[in-house]
């Protein structure tokens, strides 16, 4: 093993690891605000218009400081359609969008063409 090869390995073991964290569009399905705790699908965008196919994949995520607050704010001013979620970590049974998540009504950027 060369030594750049061992440190390449050193790196990664103590690195994330790629798909730790992820940006997702997901529906709330349910919300126990006392705990954070949100049953969730997940869903694939499509189409230009702000369209999303749910996945039938549900899942408990973990919303808590600003990830929190910032779901809250969006439930009580009524949103009820599909939620993009930034920089989530993904790489356990229960996600987890803490403060430094985007959490925000789902809308897609349109593409510049560039």
């Amino acid at each position: 093993l060369s030594s750049s090869s061992a440190a390449s390995d050193v790196y990664k073991r103590q690195s994330l690891h790629k798909g730790d964290f992820a940006d997702g569009v997901i529906l709330i399905h349910q919300y126990k605000p006392a705990q954070g705790i949100a049953i969730v699908e997940s869903c694939t965008p499509i189409g230009d218009q702000g369209e999303v196919e749910p996945s039938g994949d549900k899942r408990s995520v973990q919303f808590d400081g600003r990830g929190k607050e910032v779901l809250e704010k969006l439930l009580d001013d009524g949103h009820e359609g599909p939620i993009f979620i930034g920089s989530a970590m993904m790489n356990r049974d229960v996600w987890r969008v803490g403060p430094w998540c985007d959490v925000l009504p789902w809308s897609p950027i349109p593409d510049s063409g560039r």
